[in-house]
């Protein structure tokens, strides 16, 4: 079935590239050639999803690591177009089968972009992806009781997601044709939060740091790399392995780990109890700047 897939992605994207090469044409010869375009894909990191400070819902805004790297690029490329092409929720799987959002006019994001990306191709300044973190949340192995089955069923999982991440990665650089960069990224760990409930969420923080690294290494960047994609490792942004090094904490605690304070600084997962607020995943403001920041290392030394 993936054979089929990929012959169909493969003459869907030569039709393409025939159509764009008279429509890039007719773009060039009236004067709108000098439009550019920053394409973000994956999920909910890369169209901004916050958490509501009033009723906790999640909500898309104009925060996230997208939007700052748009508006940090755009003082160099005023003709910078930002197009937010990601899904929140979105899996590697739901990436290239559809079934989550339901705004793709091709039925899934990973054929809308890469229809417009061949479409476009010349005028595409930068592609951005975070996709995978939804398939490690969203399955069931974090609920299994045995840590020994914990570490079997992501054994089994990684190298799904792996597979899922190769065909996605396969198609935009099939699809960038060495013409625009592709920057993929590692994802910190929300879970370290477990930190502050005692002995057992201090084990339980180690542990999933531990399953962290071998998902950032071993799954996303060893097939970003592949398929020669630069990656911004925002795991190491966030200094998500360091359990070593102190900063200063609210009582009852006073110090914490550097990697669990910044989960606390730049996310929603450590909520005031007074608030009523449970804790959410996604970055806040200035953790999205983190990640922003991150991504325009990697560009601008390119």
């Amino acid at each position: 079935m993936n054979s089929q897939r990929r012959l169909r992605s493969s003459l869907k994207l030569f039709l393409i590239a025939i159509v764009a090469s008279f429509s890039f044409s007719a773009c060039t010869g009236s004067g709108g050639g000098d439009v550019l375009y920053y394409v973000a894909l994956g999920d909910s990191l890369s169209v901004g999803v916050q958490q509501d400070p009033t009723t906790g819902e999640n909500i898309e805004t104009d925060e996230g690591y997208a939007d700052q790297i748009y508006a940090a690029l755009l003082a160099e490329f005023p003709n910078l177009q930002l197009v937010k092409l990601g899904c929140p929720g979105e899996t590697t799987v739901t990436m290239v089968n559809g079934g989550l959002c339901d705004d793709y006019e091709t039925g899934s994001q990973l054929d809308d972009a890469l229809e417009f990306l061949v479409a476009n191709q010349e005028q595409i300044l930068l592609v951005t992806l975070s996709i995978g973190a939804n398939d490690v949340l969203g399955s069931d192995c974090l609920e299994l009781p045995d840590p020994a089955q914990v570490q079997a069923c992501f054994a089994a999982l990684f190298p799904q997601i792996g597979s899922n991440l190769s065909l996605i990665s396969s198609g935009l650089f099939s699809a960038s044709d060495g013409v625009f960069p592709v920057i993929g990224m590692t994802y910190y760990n929300p879970l370290l939060a477990s930190w502050l409930t005692g002995p057992v969420g201090q084990a339980q923080a180690q542990a999933t740091a531990q399953l962290q690294e071998i998902f950032n290494t071993q799954v996303l960047k060893a097939v970003y790399g592949a398929n020669d994609f630069s990656v911004a490792d925002v795991a190491a942004s966030f200094q998500s392995n360091n359990f070593t090094d102190m900063v200063p904490f609210p009582p009852p605690f006073n110090m914490v780990p550097i990697n669990v304070g910044l989960i606390c600084q730049w996310t929603y997962m450590c909520p005031n109890p007074m608030s009523g607020l449970e804790p959410d995943i996604h970055a806040n403001a200035a953790g999205y700047k983190t990640i922003a920041d991150t991504f325009l290392a990697v560009f601008n030394s390119l």
